[in-house]
């Protein structure tokens, strides 16, 4: 609540400064577009059709969104309101879909294919540790 306040003031004394010529078109318009715009609010109707427009159950739904699946239920009969982070990506969900929060987080493992100059080593052996050699 405090930064939208701040910004609206920032903005506000940056108009001022523009009409008094101290600054010019081009810094006002850098300073109005890091204007950040608040997510639309979501309906309990308006999750529950974004959830099945994206074909997912609310378990699945719920993972991506980082939330529990009592939470999704909550949001769609209207106990409760979606708010903060998740607004944000409910919002990012209905414009580019489901599969932009799809990252596949699992650490790639490095092949000796990949390192055509490490050392082959048999696997057992490095499980050992340096000890057991």
């Amino acid at each position: 609540m405090a930064n939208r306040r701040l910004r609206k003031e920032l903005l506000e004394t940056a108009r001022g400064l523009y009409d008094l010529d101290a600054i010019d078109g081009k810094t006002m318009r850098e300073l109005e577009s890091l204007r950040v715009e608040a997510p639309k609010a979501y309906t309990a109707y308006e999750i529950k059709r974004l959830r099945l427009r994206e074909k997912a159950s609310q378990a699945v739904f719920a993972a991506y969104l980082n939330t529990s699946v009592s939470t999704v239920q909550k949001w769609e009969v209207g106990d409760k309101k979606p708010s903060g982070p998740a607004l944000k990506l409910l919002d990012l969900v209905e414009r580019r879909g489901l599969n932009v929060l799809d990252a596949d987080l699992t650490p790639k493992r490095v092949t000796s294919e990949a390192r055509p100059n490490a050392a082959r080593k048999p696997a057992r052996d490095a499980l050992r540790g340096p000890r057991a050699r």
